[in-house]
């Protein structure tokens, strides 16, 4: 995935569940069989990205899943998921000490079976940025209140994994055990761009 070209899944796999709503050009995973989708970045800006994406997680999956993810190494990784308690998460490591590691997670769980979120999160690390709009979060154009676990927040000019030149990034995975299980559409990665709801459209409370 060349530097700055966002990525778009407009592919279906797979069939729709009889509780779900299919949105057309959207993308099924299955959380038992694995990443259904994997690009190589070529060097991009690590520090600073935006995720958008709109996503029907399966109210009945039993794992963590990543719905999209990068590892070089178990203590090496940037990961966002769903948790267990329906909470989303974004998760990094950056070395293998008790401390060199960091989630943000929503105060909001998305219980919906019957909805579709759509999902923004920027990473945005860069010298002079405040250190609680790191990791912003937003959920149909609202910002998410956060709560953190271990260090928190990334450091100043911290690097994800996402960017890397070479690395690999998952689509519905991580490349590890935990793995997505739900729609997704319309994904969009921007590199090097501290991106607002708006620029992805509008969301119309009817």
């Amino acid at each position: 995935m060349a530097a700055n070209a966002p990525v778009v899944v407009t592919k279906t796999l797979g069939q729709p569940t009889p509780k779900t709503r299919l949105c057309r050009g959207s993308y099924w995973f299955e959380e038992n069989t694995g990443a259904q989708g994997a690009r190589s970045f070529d060097a991009g800006n690590r520090k600073t990205w935006s995720w958008s994406g709109w996503l029907k997680p399966n109210p009945e999956y039993v794992y963590e899943p990543a719905f999209f993810g990068s590892r070089a190494s178990s203590n090496n990784r940037t990961n966002l998921y769903f948790r267990l308690d329906r909470c989303l998460q974004v998760f990094w490591k950056a070395g293998s000490g008790g401390s060199d590691w960091g989630a943000i997670n929503t105060r909001e769980q998305f219980r919906d079976p019957t909805a579709w979120y759509h999902v923004l999160i920027v990473w945005d690390t860069k010298w002079g940025k405040d250190s609680d709009d790191r990791v912003i979060i937003y959920v149909n154009g609202t910002r998410q209140t956060i709560w953190t676990e271990g260090a928190g927040m990334p450091s100043q000019n911290m690097e994800s994994q996402f960017g890397e030149s070479g690395q690999t990034v998952y689509i519905g995975g991580d490349s590890g055990s935990s793995y997505y299980h739900g729609y997704l559409t319309n994904m969009i990665f921007l590199d090097g761009i501290d991106a607002l709801p708006g620029d992805f459209g509008f969301f119309d409370p009817d």
